[in-house]
């Protein structure tokens, strides 16, 4: 793909859903069982404290917006040290993929093929997503353009399905055992809206004319926050948080339950079939820019390459890296919040803050 095709609409398209798309799976789960009914409030937290952070991720990609990643790293930390914490950015993103197929293919076997062998869904995942991958983010933005709409009523169904039968007294009294629980359940969706800052591998293909503002940022954090809010809600009002974090995707069991009727049956269906296709763009994106960048690091010119053998690689990876479901759902509520947050979404950023405003310095540009 040349460089600054993309629109800010289609890019805005593509963050939403990339957050999203498994955020509202297994993330919920550990607010609900750390906050207990003061979950929603810790994903309130989390939408705060994310836009704290997205402020240093404007700043981040605001400047030589034009410049891959490790090119601007390079400016800012000389050349080896750049290097490196560009290729740990690339490989963060891949480690993602890892998770996030993982992710998604247990999310395929629970609601629709519970007797197929897991490296069979894994694979079907992967090559879909090496596909996307092999056409370009261009190709896969316009294509979500068509599910982006499908994607954010969801929410609003599932919610408005809630509200027949709500238990409002799941919500309160949210601060029953203190503000640290709150906190504690903070982690999990700030980590998940952290992943914004995959925006410092997309800037340099926004359209010329958005990519010194990236301020569309805000929007998008303060957006997914509330949609995340409102699902922790919806499974709030509908399970209960005694309940809801016991399931390894509690909006799953919610829609089953909402939807149960026999003129609604298959509605839960349809609504996990189109985050799947959320979950498909997310892994498109985080393989094609994994690759990219390690291709521009060492300077492999074809990237397309490597595409088979890596997204094969990362597959098996998937698989064999972690051995039932539930460690899965440790991981990704518990252990990778942690290990994101204090390094590529939240450590690393903020401390490349005073190098950005030296080089500015230097530059007189501040």
């Amino acid at each position: 793909m040349q460089p600054g095709k993309l629109s800010k609409p289609q890019v805005i398209g593509l963050l939403l859903p990339f957050v999203l798309s498994t955020d509202v799976l297994m993330i919920p789960g550990a607010p609900l069982e750390l906050a207990r009914r003061g979950a929603w409030l810790s994903s309130l937290l989390a939408t705060f404290l994310g836009v704290s952070l997205t402020f240093f991720v404007v700043k981040l990609v605001s400047w030589q917006p034009r410049l891959r990643i490790t090119e601007r790293f390079r400016l800012l930390l000389g050349r080896g040290p750049g290097t490196v914490t560009g290729l740990v950015f690339a490989l963060f993103i891949l480690f993602s993929y890892i998770l996030v197929i993982r992710e998604g293919s247990e999310l395929v076997r629970i609601s629709f093929l519970p007797d197929t062998p897991l490296d069979v869904v894994t694979s079907g995942l992967a090559l879909v997503s090496m596909y996307g991958a092999l056409l370009g983010m261009e190709a896969v933005s316009r294509f979500n353009v068509l599910v982006f709409p499908f994607f954010l009523l969801s929410f609003i169904l599932l919610f408005l399905a809630a509200l027949v039968h709500p238990e409002w007294t799941n919500l309160w009294h949210p601060l029953e055992f203190g503000i640290g629980p709150v906190f504690a359940g903070a982690f999990a969706p700030l980590s998940w809206l952290g992943e914004l800052v995959v925006i410092v591998f997309l800037i340099p293909d926004l359209n010329p004319a958005a990519q010194g503002t990236p301020f569309f940022l805000y929007f998008v954090t303060v957006a997914a926050g509330a949609l995340m809010t409102l699902n922790i809600i919806t499974i709030q009002i509908s399970l209960g948080w005694g309940l809801g974090h016991l399931y390894t995707f509690p909006i799953l069991q919610v829609g089953r339950s909402l939807f149960s009727r026999e003129s609604l049956r298959g509605l839960d269906v349809l609504i996990m079939t189109i985050w799947v296709m959320g979950v498909i763009t997310k892994l498109s994106f985080l393989l094609y820019y994994g690759l990219h960048e390690i291709c521009h690091i060492f300077k492999v010119e074809n990237m397309k390459s490597l595409i088979l053998p890596g997204g094969v690689l990362f597959q098996v990876l998937s698989v064999t890296s972690m051995d039932s479901v539930k460690e899965l759902e440790y991981v990704m509520r518990y252990l990778a919040p942690f290990l994101t947050l204090g390094t590529y979404e939240g450590i690393v950023p903020i401390l490349l803050f005073p190098f950005i405003l030296r080089y500015l310095k230097k530059r007189g540009g501040a």
